[in-house]
């Protein structure tokens, strides 16, 4: 068994038991996304089967019908934050109802929250429409309390984030990957 790696468009990037990523044709009826478990052939370089999924991450199409987005994802963190402008429960709640359809942990994590930010009402907010998720304030950018994500961050997770744009995701990602802000 092998993973996609990368959607490179003509190509998936499959990650090798070297740790290098290398470019597979696929020509399955169903495409594989990011996250998917493969069998390949690997002299002739294509993907011949995708194994069944665990958990994935979708969006429905007009005609009903799911277009995968990501597949074996054991958490989703649903970043937003406390800032009038990004802030929306609502948003918050429809991620969490995409997360969980497609069997995925979410994670609600309120970004943003600095040393001098009051983040009690948003936290009570986020906890109103959470379901029994987790709501972890976080400050991506100085590493405030990002180690109550670790427990999410095993070497066998695989951790999708989501969120609008402008909450801090692509700050958080580099924070939790250990390049400081």
């Amino acid at each position: 068994r092998y993973r996609v790696a990368e959607d490179r468009g003509a190509t998936l990037g499959i990650l090798m038991p070297n740790g290098a990523i290398e470019p597979f044709t696929c020509g399955l009826e169903d495409r594989p996304v990011v996250g998917d478990e493969v069998s390949i052939d690997e002299p002739a370089r294509t993907i011949r089967e995708i194994v069944s999924r665990v958990s994935w991450i979708a969006r429905v199409r007009p005609n009903g019908s799911p277009q995968y987005v990501a597949a074996n994802v054991s958490a989703g963190f649903v970043v937003t934050s406390g800032e009038a402008r990004e802030f929306s429960p609502r948003r918050v709640a429809r991620y969490l109802i995409a997360l969980r359809a497609g069997r995925v942990d979410p994670v609600i994590v309120l970004n943003k929250c600095d040393g001098g930010t009051d983040a009690s009402q948003p936290m009570d907010a986020l906890r109103a429409v959470a379901g029994g998720a987790p709501v972890l304030p976080v400050s991506a950018l100085d590493g405030t309390n990002c180690d109550a994500l670790q427990p999410y961050l095993q070497s066998d997770a695989t951790v999708a984030l989501c969120g609008s744009s402008g909450v801090g995701k692509s700050t958080l990602l580099n924070r939790l990957l250990g390049y400081n802000a």
